[in-house]
């Protein structure tokens, strides 16, 4: 990429154009945005893209520095830059004012700072709420100042999604913004979090399990899907474990002639680390061994048994809405085959706490500091008796449906 000594380097900036932009060998460069005047991008030999406005105070030129790409997007960029030239024309000094005190800074800098200082190291779902935020939040409220925004501000998109009919995800975002305005908080860069005081929309229970039937017929449907989403699906059922974490599994945790699964609690190379923390021993019982000792599934160079087309990624958790359409049921996630092999584990007779063992839920109180056996022969029993249940039912000759009712006047007794 190189640069004119006579014209400036100017184009119409796209999100595509940036993300492939080649950073110059020697010396930074600027590209300006043709569709708002005075945004600019500079680009450092390290990869650095940093967005820059430029205006003018009283007769001298002022570069207002945005943020980081992408920690800020072009749209929000275009948008601080279009706020920061009208408030100049005002005759404000925008960089003056954000040199003086950052306790004025807008939300969009205070959700960038929130991403790239704590949510990245400490939330592993920040790139779902970073985009909830950028999606739904930033484009109303990105270029207002923080401190300036009320619960009404708040509120008002939180209703608009409500009303819209999308109550879980207005939900989402309110939790999204008020994880950014509780750190705010915290670091004193804000006084109050404007989204307390706003109630969540309540939600009918989402938990969903199969009926004997219904795994019976998508089943049959997994096929379509290809080897390893198929074989992610089923052993997601087998073994009750996270989607996500099972389509992150790697050979190297797993000793398939001890017949076990160790998933490492912090995350490793190509490894997220599970959903608290914590080292997490899985039982293969014989039907989920048989699947990864198939003859497509041999150990690859980056790991991953269900390797991406991405190299050193593994696959997404698979869209299963061609799966339960062309069964004929109602409409089903992935993580719904975990709460149904949880629902079989119970319906079983498994006492409680060894189901809790295999799905690796957080015990609470003080029993927890002390109690540190990994109960490696419960979990199996439990997944052994299961694995017997699943592969009856597939032939027809399930129990559990035929049990349901006793069990539950059983416990209704207790």
């Amino acid at each position: 990429m190189s640069q004119s000594k006579r014209a400036p380097n100017r184009r119409r900036l796209t999100d595509q154009y940036i993300r492939k932009l080649t950073p110059p060998s020697d010396k930074s460069v600027m590209v300006w945005d043709t569709a708002q005047g005075g945004l600019a991008l500079r680009v450092r030999p390290t990869g650095t893209k940093t967005f820059k406005c430029c205006y003018r105070h009283q007769g001298r030129l002022r570069w207002y520095t945005i943020d980081r790409y992408p920690a800020i997007g072009l749209s929000e960029a275009r948008e601080v830059a279009r706020n920061i030239r009208a408030q100049a024309t005002l005759g404000a000094d925008p960089q003056g004012e954000k040199m003086q005190s950052r306790v004025g800074d807008s939300l969009a800098h205070i959700h960038a700072d929130y991403v790239t200082r704590y949510a990245q190291a400490n939330n592993k779902s920040w790139k779902q709420a970073n985009t909830l935020m950028r999606n739904y939040v930033l484009p109303k409220l990105g270029n207002r100042k923080a401190r300036d925004i009320s619960r009404r501000d708040v509120r008002r998109i939180f209703d608009e999604l409500t009303e819209g009919g999308r109550k879980v995800l207005a939900n989402q975002v309110l939790a999204a913004m008020s994880a950014v305005f509780s750190w705010a908080v915290e670091r004193e860069i804000v006084e109050a979090n404007p989204c307390h005081g706003i109630k969540r929309n309540k939600l009918e229970p989402s938990r969903r399990f199969l009926s004997n039937d219904e795994i019976r017929a998508v089943w049959l449907q997994f096929d379509a899907l290809g080897l390893l989403p198929m074989t992610a699906l089923k052993i997601i059922l087998y073994t009750a474990q996270r989607p996500g974490e099972v389509c992150a599994m790697r050979w190297e945790h797993l000793d398939l002639d001890a017949g076990l699964w160790m998933m490492p609690g912090e995350p490793a190379t190509g490894w997220p680390g599970t959903k608290n923390g914590r080292t997490h021993e899985v039982p293969l019982t014989a039907p989920v061994l048989e699947l990864l000792r198939g003859p497509d599934f041999e150990p690859t160079e980056q790991g991953h048994v269900f390797p991406s087309t991405k190299r050193g990624k593994s696959i997404s958790i698979p869209r299963v809405t061609d799966v339960w359409k062309a069964a004929g049921i109602k409409r089903f996630r992935p993580h719904d085959l975990r709460a149904t092999a949880a629902t079989g584990l119970d319906r079983l007779g498994i006492v409680r706490q060894h189901i809790s063992l295999v799905l690796n839920h957080s015990e609470a109180g003080v029993t927890a500091s002390y109690v540190r056996h990994d109960h490696r022969q419960h979990k199996r029993d439990a997944l052994d008796a299961w694995a017997q249940e699943l592969t009856a039912i597939l032939v027809g000759a399930g129990t559990t449906d035929q049990m349901a009712e006793v069990v539950e006047l059983a416990r209704a007794a207790e």
